[in-house]
């Protein structure tokens, strides 16, 4: 068998599999390790697409096939774009918003999908979950859930995202081949947006003249996930200066382990927003040159 075929073959089965293995999905770069270089771009988008038929046709529940397909294809995707990107010469400014970008259409779009499929099978699940823990149901319940609801698109987003970007991590690490995300960072004109989206947020809840349920809802999930990136620019200072420092490997982790425990993503974001106005790795360039 020809190593290309071979090496088609592979991805599409480490695809396959990958699917079914829950929190395990953080294992996504290793098939890309070993045969992304060997496998043109067309030919890992027809990997993707008999992966997803063969899901079609293998899951037959709706709410599971709805969930499988929606998984499988904002985690795979977004994916197999930044490797494209990369290979073509585009930069990590570039080839990582762009990655974010597909990821939150295709979240989207699901959405639209959403209220069809899921939102009353987890509405009902959640109910009897709790009901089993013994709470009662009542207004205030019922109230945090309905909000709950409406903001999971931000939130699945929100944990793609973050798989996604320990997927760089690792495929960087393991590959050896560095993506200098210690580089990265947004357009500064994109805080415009940010505010923008959020004052809407606000006052499409509290003035009742422009009130609008489905606006307040996307806003607050468009925040979230413009929130994440800025939470990536903030993570991308916090690695420039551990690569200055060359700290210990183990203090490393454990600089990394803070990162994703509360407050650590609130303190990352924040140095993300403060980048804008600080330029933090500049300004460390200019005070190293002196």
């Amino acid at each position: 068998m020809r190593p290309e075929l071979r090496s088609f073959l592979l991805l599409t089965a480490f695809l396959f599999v990958l699917n079914f293995m829950g929190p395990l999905a953080l294992l996504l770069p290793v098939p890309f390790i070993f045969y992304y270089k060997r496998v043109p771009a067309l030919y890992r988008a027809v990997s993707a697409g008999i992966v997803a038929v063969l899901l079609i046709l293998i899951v037959q529940d709706p709410l599971a096939h709805f969930v499988v397909l929606f998984q499988f294809t904002s985690l795979i995707a977004p994916f197999l774009l930044f490797l494209s990107l990369q290979e073509e010469g585009f930069g990590i400014n570039f080839s990582i918003p762009a990655a974010l970008l597909l990821t939150f259409i295709l979240i989207a779009a699901g959405t639209l999908a959403y209220p069809l499929f899921f939102h009353q099978p987890m509405a009902a699940q959640l109910t009897a979950v709790l009901k089993e823990s013994g709470f009662q149901p009542n207004p205030d319940l019922n109230q945090a859930l309905t909000s709950l609801i409406h903001v999971l698109p931000g939130i699945i987003f929100l944990s793609e995202g973050i798989i996604l970007l320990l997927n760089l991590m690792i495929f960087s690490r393991i590959s050896h081949e560095p993506i200098n995300f210690h580089n990265f960072r947004l357009p500064d004109m994109l805080i415009a947006l940010f505010v923008a989206v959020g004052l809407l947020f606000i006052f499409t809840g509290i003035v009742p003249a422009i009130h609008s349920d489905l606006l307040h809802n996307i806003t607050a999930n468009t925040l979230i996930a413009l929130a994440f990136a800025y939470f990536m620019q903030g993570l991308a200072v916090a690695v420039f200066f551990l690569n200055r420092i060359k700290m210990h490997p183990l203090l490393r982790l454990a600089c990394f382990i803070f990162i994703f425990i509360q407050p650590g993503p609130f303190l990352v974001t924040a140095l993300g927003f403060a980048d804008i106005w600080v330029e933090f790795r500049k300004r460390s360039f200019i005070i190293n040159k002196k």
